[in-house]
């Protein structure tokens, strides 16, 4: 049990440095970002808004791993006397301190948790009440809810359907139906709600200003994707432009805001439109990059290890 509270210990550490981290690169990370097309922004988001928890898992891996196969001063070895030690004995009492970093790191773990299943529920009740209240449309994954209200928007975790209302069409061109069913439409093949549920569970461990401000970028790079892929395959960028500003201020917001909806007007309008009108050639973020840059954080964490492990019994040591 001390062992495993230990170990909970240097995971908490690395978990808070690997945030602190990440809080202090932010801001030119998420400038860096911008070069890139809205799907690999995703892409880097996702990555980043993980880092913390990734990261630490790493860091506190490199930590531990040495341990198992020789003694030594770090507080989850197993050094029981002062033969074959490098140092003194090795405490195997949990301080304040330790047991403050376990209740926390466990509490915000079971936080992240108790917040999914709860943003899941909201989720599922409200697909079941609008399954309730809609009709079928000949579009598979569309309902058409009977109301004056004008709003369009997708949801659900798992098994995600787009609703767009009565009121919303009646006042529509045929070519702005077009371009807001396919809006929606590529939030469904992304399975943008799900994505968007599992990013505000990963991030937890981000500081929290940070977080806030990771989900916002994220959920505005979701509707830039979708407004980049209607505006190259069903109208032009000025269609698209106009429909957003002619809509925006007509849509009604959905309710169910904390269960991963993705709605038409859900997003930073002005960004959107720069976008789309002042559209120039961004990189798109080539994959093997990624596999790259994963295989040298392997490589070097696994050559790292045993340094950092003797470098932090040293600074014990000193201490």
């Amino acid at each position: 049990m001390l062992t495993l509270m230990h170990g909970l210990v240097i995971l908490g550490l690395s978990i808070l440095t690997a945030s602190l981290c990440s809080l202090f690169i932010s801001q030119p990370l998420l400038k860096w970002i911008k070069q890139y097309t809205p799907s690999s922004r995703i892409i880097l988001l996702r990555i980043f808004a993980a880092a913390p928890l990734g990261m630490g898992a790493l860091l506190a891996s490199m930590i531990i791993i040495p341990s198992i196969n020789h003694s030594s001063i770090l507080p989850l070895d197993h050094c029981h006397s002062t033969f074959a030690c490098s140092g003194p004995l090795a405490s195997h009492s949990i301080s304040s301190a330790e047991l403050v970093i376990c209740v926390f790191l466990v509490g915000l773990s079971f936080w992240s948790i108790f917040s999914a299943w709860r943003d899941k529920k909201r989720s599922d009740t409200l697909i079941n009440k609008l399954y309730q209240i809609t009709k079928p449309c000949s579009m598979k994954s569309f309902r058409v809810l009977d109301s004056k209200a004008q709003m369009a928007f997708s949801v659900g975790i798992f098994n995600p359907i787009a609703v767009i209302s009565h009121g919303l069409l009646q006042t529509m061109s045929k070519t702005q139906q077009d371009i807001v069913y396919a809006h929606e439409q590529v939030h469904l093949d992304h399975k943008d709600s799900y994505h968007k549920w599992l990013m505000k569970a990963l991030s937890i461990f981000h500081w929290p200003s940070l977080r806030k401000t990771l989900l916002e970028h994220h959920a505005i790079s979701i509707e830039m994707r979708a407004d980049k892929v209607v505006a190259t395959t069903v109208a032009s960028p000025t269609d698209v432009a106009e429909t957003l500003v002619a809509l925006y201020r007509a849509i009604v917001s959905p309710p169910g805001r904390g269960s991963g909806l993705c709605g038409f007007a859900g997003s930073d309008l002005e960004t959107r439109i720069h976008f789309l009108l002042e559209y120039k050639n961004e990189k798109a973020l080539k994959r093997y990059y990624l596999l790259a840059f994963s295989l040298a954080l392997v490589i070097g964490a696994s050559i790292s290890a045993q340094p950092l492990h003797n470098f932090l019994e040293s600074i014990i040591t000193w201490l």
